[in-house]
């Protein structure tokens, strides 16, 4: 962080694999179900569920459609997990930047990541 805070952090990739898992989670569905229906290896698909991998368009739309779920709508979970994150103290970065982010303060945002995106879908889930 260029200011040289020590706030957790977590990356927006980060923010839209764990969504796709999650949903994934919710419908019992293994990863590499949902790797093949995108047409990657079951191990790309872990890397895009960490982030630390980005998902590229045509993956989200085909990952989306298989989820039975739109793109926009799970990158809408992504934006409001990411509100919530901000409000709470944890900062949201385009991308990994290992020059400035703490390893240990990407794990502190990992886990309150998991939390943030399951409150999305939870919220998201009552509001239909």
């Amino acid at each position: 962080m260029p200011d040289g805070s020590m706030k957790p952090a977590a990356t927006y990739p980060a923010l839209v694999g764990s969504v796709l898992a999650q949903i994934r989670n919710q419908q019992g569905m293994h990863q590499g179900e949902l790797a093949a229906a995108v047409g990657v290896t079951q191990a790309t698909w872990s890397r895009i569920e960490n982030g630390h991998t980005s998902v590229t368009v045509e993956h989200l739309r085909l990952a989306a459609h298989k989820l039975g779920r739109l793109p926009g709508e799970i990158l809408s979970l992504a934006d409001q997990t990411e509100t919530m994150m901000q409000i709470s103290g944890v900062e949201v970065v385009p991308t990994r930047d290992y020059t400035n982010l703490q390893s240990a303060l990407i794990l502190i945002g990992a886990v309150a990541l998991t939390a943030f995106v399951t409150a999305a879908i939870v919220k998201r889930a009552q509001q239909s």
